[in-house]
């Protein structure tokens, strides 16, 4: 796969930056330009997002498909625009069917990438950091071949989703909590999914699991392994 001919300097990324949080309009070529940058700072991936959230309804949606298939990683806008879905169904319903239809049309016909690292040039190769996101891999990234944990909001802008990833992720992230600690709070398992799985789908699965011992009755009841 051909990458950028450039990498984004840090003044390119500051007035990236200052565009994304301004309330000026931002046109469909900065839209892919600044898409493709986040793979080098998922920082500017967080403001794209919100961004959008806002805006995609004033965007041209053809010339966001052709200028997104002439780009050389057109996968990334769709992990951008999984994102922006999941906001708007949370905080906008009757907005979803809608934007469902926008998105179909800019992401129709684009194959997964062969399976990599979202972030570029950020985590040292085969390190610790990197291993970790691969185990953990959040679905928006991962349903377009992309392993990458962390996705592109903030914790408060995560907690409305419902359950998006997989059991088998789940039990795994939830085998390396147990191993770090002896006690968990369905809390912390859901922060350690990175908040892609709902409260009574952790409950179920605190209990499934491994059949953990359950102390205490309220919201912060701490789970354990069975002696």
């Amino acid at each position: 796969m051909i990458g950028l001919k450039t990498i984004p300097t840090m003044k390119q990324l500051v007035g990236a930056y200052n565009m994304l949080q301004s309330k000026r309009r931002i046109t469909e070529s900065e839209v892919i330009r600044f898409a493709l940058w986040a793979r080098f700072d998922p920082r500017l991936g967080e403001l794209l997002v919100t961004k959008l959230f806002r805006i995609w309804q004033k965007l041209d949606v053809m010339k966001l498909r052709r200028l997104n298939f002439s780009s050389p990683w057109p996968q990334v806008l769709a992990v951008i625009f999984e994102h922006v879905e999941a906001l708007i169904k949370s905080s906008d319903p009757a907005a979803i069917e809608f934007f469902r239809h926008f998105k179909a049309l800019i992401t129709i016909g684009i194959q997964p990438v062969s399976y990599q690292s979202f972030t570029i040039g950020i985590f040292r190769p085969a390190g610790r950091n990197l291993i970790e996101r691969a185990e953990r891999s959040h679905p928006f990234f991962a349903k377009w071949g992309f392993y990458e944990s962390e996705p592109l909001f903030n914790k408060a802008m995560a907690r409305t989703f419902s359950t998006i990833m997989d059991r088998t992720t789940r039990e795994h992230i939830l085998r390396s909590l147990l191993l770090k600690n002896r006690e968990i709070t369905v809390g912390e398992y859901m922060e350690a999914c990175r908040f892609a799985i709902q409260r009574r789908q952790a409950e179920r699965d605190l209990q499934k699991f491994f059949k953990l011992k359950k102390r205490g009755r309220t919201r912060n009841a701490r789970y354990s392994l069975q002696k």
